[in-house]
């Protein structure tokens, strides 16, 4: 009786696990690329507009490694903008592909944003 009863009490954690996982928001934005090269910026645009995927690019003129790069090798031309490339979670996989970058590590790092 108490073996049949643990066993009922394991099943419904499962379930609500298996719950808990399948309820993950689809609209959660993933950083799949990052640059601060202008040229690979608009390589990288072109791509994921030939393939379809939605994206949304985050600007910042002030990011902490292109404050490094301009004061240490004194070309602020070279270093204007970091860009950040983010893909909803449902077209990562499909945007990692267009973009020919592995899907487990990506160059940007990993960070997610809800928008």
């Amino acid at each position: 009786m108490l073996n049949l009863l643990f066993q009922d009490i394991c099943c419904r954690i499962r379930m609500k696990m298996k719950k808990r996982k399948s309820s993950v928001p689809q609209e959660v934005w993933h950083n799949v690329y990052s640059t601060m090269f202008d040229d690979v910026y608009q390589k990288k645009c072109r791509l994921l507009d030939e393939a379809g995927i939605d994206y949304r690019v985050f600007m910042d003129p002030d990011e902490a490694n292109l404050v490094y790069l301009r004061n240490y090798i004194n070309k602020p031309d070279s270093y204007r903008m970091y860009y950040a490339f983010y893909v909803t979670r449902r077209d990562y996989k499909k945007a990692c592909e267009a973009m020919k970058t592995l899907p487990d590590s990506p160059p940007g790092g990993f960070c997610s944003i809800a928008m």
